[in-house]
């Protein structure tokens, strides 16, 4: 069990807000324009509001802290959630470690190498999950501008390994260079896998298994 029972004296709020005036502009095979102007949210990424912390230990040892809360400001009936990144981690010499929940090695490398920051994120991101709870990842220290992440999360299913999760990365940051691989792996139940309005395939306690390379 890792817990930490100190005060953290620095603590940051941090968040943001994302909206646009979108305008549409549609025309019929009969030749018919129509055009359509609103008012929309989560275009160039989606809105949040968190606050984060960290707290020297002494020792090399760093103790920190991070909870985000989805803010859906087109909505009226649910404008706030705790869906994105909850988890408290530990740093040092060793590297670092952190649990909870967290974004996926993949979703990460992609933001890295992505100038949207994946704000519209590709589906074979969202088969295995952008964010993933009950997680625990080691990092290691950066050797010559290399790192390692290994990690896993538990599907918290009674008497079964669905939705169970591992997860690997290695990363090499250098000067103007930014290097990328990850590899997930996601136990699934018996059912579909759906993209947007189209289901892709279906499994039934199979694997999804997601490889990204990103430069």
């Amino acid at each position: 069990m890792l817990s930490f029972g100190v005060s953290f004296a620095d603590a940051t709020l941090f968040g943001w807000v994302d909206q646009s005036h979108n305008t549409v502009t549609a025309t019929t095979k009969a030749g018919v324009k129509t055009t359509t102007q609103s008012w929309g949210a989560s275009q160039g990424g989606t809105s949040a509001l968190g606050v984060k912390g960290d707290e020297d230990l002494g020792d090399g040892l760093k103790a920190s802290y991070l909870m985000e809360i989805a803010i859906d400001v087109d909505e009226k009936t649910t404008p706030a959630n705790f869906n994105r990144q909850s988890f408290v981690g530990l740093d040092g010499a060793f590297g670092g470690i952190k649990i909870g929940r967290q974004y996926t090695p993949s979703l990460n490398a992609m933001v890295a190498v992505d100038p949207s920051g994946v704000s519209t994120y590709n589906g074979f991101l969202w088969l295995n999950g952008m964010q993933l709870s009950n997680g625990f990842y080691y990092t290691s220290p950066s050797l010559s501008g290399f790192n390692l992440i290994v990690g896993m999360h538990e599907g918290e299913v009674t008497g079964s390994s669905q939705n169970n999760a591992t997860t690997f990365g290695l990363t090499y940051a250098g000067g103007p260079l930014y290097a990328s691989f990850t590899q997930e792996t996601t136990t699934k139940g018996s059912t579909s896998v759906g993209l947007n309005t189209s289901t892709i395939g279906s499994t039934t306690s199979g694997e999804n298994k997601l490889q990204t390379l990103a430069a």
